[in-house]
C-alpha cells in the first residue's frame, strides 16, 4: 500500500522526483528544498516504486521516458494501487496524445520541459499547499 500524509504542511511535505537524468533530479531536488520541501530522488520508474512502497509521499514529479519502468507506467502502477498522490509528469514530449494518455493514466498535471523548472516547482507547491489545507 502507497501511503501519503493527508495532515501535510509545506514544510513536512515530502517531494519524490523521478528522472533518469541526474543533472535534472538534482536541480529540481535544489529548487524544492529551497521552498521547504523534503525530497527524494528516483533514476527510473522501479526504483520510484520502491521508494513510494516505503516512504510517505506527498508529491510525485515524474519524467516519461526512463529505462526499467517508465513515468507513464509508473503513473498506472501508483493508481492501480488505489493511490491518490497528486502525480506531475514533466516531459520533453510535446503532443497532446501523450498528455491525454498522462491523464486518463491518473497523472494529476502535465508540465512540458520547455516551461521550464519553475512550472513544476509551482505545482508542487500548489499540491504541497492543498494538501496541507484539508489536513
Amino acid at each position: 500500500m502507497i501511503r501519503r500524509n493527508p495532515n501535510v504542511t509545506l514544510s513536512r511535505a515530502c517531494v519524490l522526483i523521478v528522472d533518469d537524468q541526474e543533472w535534472l533530479r538534482q536541480l529540481l531536488e535544489g529548487e524544492l528544498k529551497d521552498v521547504g520541501l523534503e525530497v527524494l530522488l528516483a533514476e527510473n520508474g522501479e526504483v520510484a516504486w520502491k521508494i513510494l512502497l516505503t516512504q510517505v509521499i506527498s508529491v510525485v514529479v515524474t519524467d516519461k521516458d526512463m529505462p526499467q519502468l517508465d513515468g507513464l507506467a509508473l503513473i498506472e502502477r501508483i493508481r492501480g494501487a488505489g493511490s491518490d498522490v497528486p502525480i506531475v509528469l514533466f516531459t520533453g514530449d510535446e503532443s497532446d496524445a501523450t498528455r491525454e494518455t498522462a491523464l486518463a493514466l491518473g497523472a494529476t498535471h502535465v508540465v512540458k520541459r520547455d516551461g521550464g523548472v519553475e512550472v513544476v516547482v509551482d505545482a508542487v507547491i500548489e499540491f504541497a499547499l492543498a494538501l496541507s489545507s484539508t489536513s
